[in-house]
C-alpha cells in the first residue's frame, strides 16, 4: 500500500472517529437539543426578530419586518399579519404571506443534535467546514441584537449540517432538509411579491398600446370606451375590460438575473408597449419584449409536457427584466379591428314589442300582444304578415336573441360605393322596437364570394359590415314555421306513468313509485334508472316542433300516422291522460310528423331526435353501474 492511501485511510479513519465520539457516545440527551433556531441564536422569540439575511448558494438577501397596524380590520377570517420588504439585493416589495411562512419555519425549526464545547472541540472546525463557512443566517431584533448562526459542511451521513452560533463554541446539527431548503438554495425571487401591476382597472381612463409600426389608443367613455381617432369608433368593452384583468392577474413567474441572463432580451426595441392612463393617479406601463422556450421542471410535470412560452418584461420606469407567461403577448396584441365595437344591433330582447323584417320579397311583422278575444290575459307573440295567428314564441325568441349576440366580423368604413355589397337595393330590412321606440333598422346586403358572410349596415351609418351569412339564412319568412309550434305542453311535475308502445307492438311502461324514483312495469318489473327515465320525460314535456304542417290530414298514411312509430301516452297525477304519437318520415327524411291525440293538427320536426328519445326498451334503463373507486378509498 502506498503513502497516499495510507495517509487517506487514517483521515477517513480520524473522521469517523470523531464523528463516533460525539454522536454515539451513548451520553444523557441534552436539554438544549430541542431548542429551537431563535432561541439558541439567544434572541427573545420569533416575533421579535425584525431583520433577516440570508447568506446562500446564490448570495445574500435581507427581508425587513414592517409591523402590521393592529387596530386594522382583516378580511373576515384572515389574521393580521406583518409585512416585509426586501432591502437587500435589491430594494423590492415582499410576498408577506409567502414571507410570514417562511421565517415562521427558519426561526421555529428545532435543532437536531447540540453538542457543549467539551464534545465539540473533538471535531476540528476544518472537519465540519466551519473554518470558511459559505452559509449563514444573521438575524436582528426589535432593540438592535445582531446574532449570527453559521453554517458548514455536511455530516457524514449528509443528512445533516454542521453549524454554531457565532461567538460561541456549542457545535449544532441541523437537518439537511432545513438547510438546503430555507439557508443554501432559498431564491429572493420565492420571497418577492409575483404582482406585475400594481392598478385596478375602474381607475384606467386611457389605455395605449404602442407597435413597432402603429398605435392605437383607447379612452373611457362613461361606462363604455372608444377607439381614439377621426372619427371616435365604439370599441368592444368586453375585450377590453378582458386585456385589463389579465394585465392585473398575471403573476411574474422569474426574476431576471442579468449575471445569468446578460442582454436586453428585445426590451430595446419592444414589440408592445403598453402604457395605461390613471387620471390623477399618474401612469403605469410595461414593455413586452423577447419569448422564449423553457422546458417545465421534470420534477413537477409529466415526461411528455410540452416547453412553455415565457415573455420578457419590464415595468414602465423599472430596470428590472422579469418573465411572464407568453399568453400575455397575445392577449395585447391587437388589430384596431380586433378592439371595434362587433355589435350589429344593441337590443334587449326582453323589452321588444315589435319584430318586423322584409327578404327577398316577402314580408313579417310579429307583434306582442294579449291573445285575440283574450285581453286580460298576458301579452305573447302575435303573427301579424303574413297571416294573423299566434305566434311560436320560442321562434321569435331566439330569433331576438340571435339577433342581440350576432357581432361583425369585419368592417368596411365609408366605402366609395354600396354597390358591391348589394347595398344600392337592399335584399332585406329589418327593424325591432322596444317599448314603443323603434331601434335604428338593419339593411340586409348581399353576400361575400364564398358565401360564408352577408353584408348589412345600419340604415342612414356608413360602415358596412361582414355578419354571418347562416343568420340571414335562418330568417323565418313562412307562417307555418312562424305560428305556434307547440304540439303539448306537460308539467313534469305530474308525471306518474308513461306508456310507449313501438310500431312493432312492443310495450314499455314506466311507474313513477316515489320523489325521482321510477321503475320498469312491462314487459317486466324492475327498477329503474331515475336519469334515464328523466330524459324520456324532457322530451314529452314540451313537444315542440319546427313546422306546421296542416290543420286536419285527409290521409294519416301520407305521414305514417296511421301506424306511428312511437305512440306515447302520459298520466298525470290529476287522471288526465295525454297522448302523442311520433312517425319517422315516411319519404325517408331524417324528419318525424308529430300529433296529439284530440287534436287534428298534424306537425313536422326537422331533425325527428324525439323519435330517438322515445324508441326505447327495458334494457334501457337499467340503472348505471356504480363508479369504480380508487384504491384504498372509502365508498360514497
Amino acid at each position: 500500500m502506498n503513502l497516499w492511501k495510507t495517509l487517506g485511510l487514517l483521515v477517513a479513519f480520524g473522521l469517523l472517529l470523531a464523528y463516533s465520539l460525539i454522536y454515539e457516545k451513548g451520553e444523557a440527551p441534552d436539554p438544549d437539543a430541542d431548542r429551537s433556531v431563535v432561541e439558541l441564536m439567544g434572541l427573545k422569540g420569533a416575533d421579535s426578530v425584525s431583520e433577516v439575511s440570508v447568506q446562500g448558494a446564490s448570495g445574500t438577501f435581507t427581508l425587513l419586518r414592517q409591523p402590521a397596524d393592529k387596530t386594522a380590520k382583516p378580511a373576515a377570517g384572515a389574521p393580521v399579519e406583518d409585512a416585509w420588504e426586501i432591502t437587500a439585493p435589491v430594494k423590492a416589495k415582499g410576498d408577506s404571506t409567502a414571507i410570514n411562512a417562511y421565517v415562521k419555519a427558519l426561526l421555529t425549526t428545532k435543532v437536531q443534535s447540540h453538542y457543549r464545547e467539551e464534545d465539540a472541540a473533538k471535531l476540528p472546525d476544518t472537519e465540519s467546514g466551519l473554518d470558511k463557512p459559505t452559509k449563514s443566517l444573521i438575524l436582528k431584533d426589535d432593540k438592535g441584537k445582531t446574532a449570527t448562526l453559521l453554517i458548514g459542511g455536511q455530516t457524514p451521513g449528509r443528512d445533516g449540517y454542521y453549524a454554531r452560533v457565532q461567538g460561541k463554541k456549542d457545535l449544532l446539527v441541523f437537518t439537511q432538509y432545513f438547510v438546503d431548503e430555507n439557508i443554501a438554495n432559498k431564491k429572493l425571487g420565492d420571497l418577492r411579491d409575483k404582482t406585475l401591476l400594481a392598478f385596478s382597472s375602474g381607475d384606467v381612463k386611457k389605455l395605449t398600446l404602442k407597435y413597432p409600426a402603429r398605435s392605437i389608443t383607447l379612452e373611457k367613455r362613461g361606462e363604455g370606451w372608444v377607439i381614439a381617432g377621426k372619427p371616435e369608433l365604439p370599441a368592444d368593452s368586453s375585450t377590453i375590460d378582458s386585456m385589463l384583468s389579465t394585465l392585473t392577474s398575471t403573476r411574474i413567474e422569474e426574476f431576471v438575473d442579468p449575471m445569468t441572463e446578460p442582454g436586453t432580451h428585445g426590451l430595446d426595441r419592444p414589440r408592445v408597449e403598453v402604457i395605461l392612463g390613471l387620471g390623477d393617479k399618474g401612469e403605469n406601463g410595461l414593455l413586452l419584449g423577447d419569448s422564449k422556450q423553457e422546458m417545465p421542471d421534470p420534477a413537477a410535470s409529466s415526461p411528455d409536457q410540452m416547453p412553455q412560452e415565457k415573455l420578457y418584461v419590464q415595468r414602465k420606469g423599472d430596470t428590472e427584466i422579469l418573465l411572464v407567461q407568453g399568453t400575455l403577448y397575445d392577449t395585447l396584441f391587437k388589430n384596431e379591428s380586433d378592439l371595434r365595437d362587433k355589435t350589429v344591433m344593441a337590443l334587449h330582447p326582453e323589452s321588444a314589442t315589435r319584430l318586423e323584417y322584409t327578404l327577398d320579397g316577402k314580408s313579417v311583422l310579429l307583434e306582442k300582444a294579449a291573445p285575440a278575444g283574450k285581453p286580460n290575459e298576458p301579452a305573447t307573440w302575435q303573427l301579424r304578415q303574413p297571416q294573423t295567428l299566434p305566434a311560436d314564441q320560442k321562434v321569435v325568441e331566439d330569433t331576438l336573441s340571435d339577433l342581440n349576440l350576432l357581432r361583425a366580423t369585419a368592417f368596411h368604413d365609408n366605402p366609395v360605393s354600396l354597390a358591391p355589397f348589394g347595398l344600392v337595393k337592399p335584399r332585406g330590412r329589418m327593424v325591432v322596437t322596444e317599448s314603443g321606440k323603434a331601434l335604428p333598422a338593419l339593411l340586409i346586403g348581399g353576400t361575400t364570394a364564398d358565401k360564408a358572410n352577408a353584408y348589412v349596415m345600419r340604415e342612414g351609418g356608413t360602415t358596412v359590415m361582414e355578419v354571418r351569412a347562416s343568420f340571414v339564412d335562418d330568417l323565418e319568412l313562412e307562417p307555418n314555421r312562424l305560428r305556434d309550434l307547440m304540439v303539448a305542453k306537460l308539467d313534469r311535475a305530474q308525471f306518474k306513468h308513461i306508456a310507449l308502445r313501438q310500431a312493432n307492438g312492443d310495450l314499455l311502461t314506466l311507474k313513477a313509485v316515489g320523489a325521482d324514483a321510477w321503475e320498469v312495469e312491462k314487459p317486466e318489473k324492475k327498477k329503474a334508472d331515475p336519469g334515464r327515465v328523466a330524459a324520456v320525460i324532457t322530451a314529452l314535456t314540451d313537444v315542440h316542433a319546427d313546422e306546421y304542417v296542416t290543420d286536419k290530414a285527409t290521409d294519416l298514411k301520407v305521414y305514417g300516422l296511421d301506424k306511428p312509430t312511437v305512440t306515447a301516452t302520459v298520466t298525470l297525477s290529476d287522471g288526465r291522460k295525454e297522448t302523442i304519437y311520433a312517425a319517422q318520415d315516411p319519404q325517408g327524411g331524417l324528419g318525424a310528423y308529430l300529433k296529439r291525440k284530440g287534436h287534428d293538427a298534424i306537425y313536422k320536426s326537422d331533425n325527428g331526435l324525439i323519435l330517438t328519445d322515445l324508441q326505447k326498451k327495458s334494457t334501457d334503463f337499467e340503472p348505471l353501474p356504480e363508479p369504480s373507486m380508487p384504491m384504498g378509498m372509502p365508498p360514497m
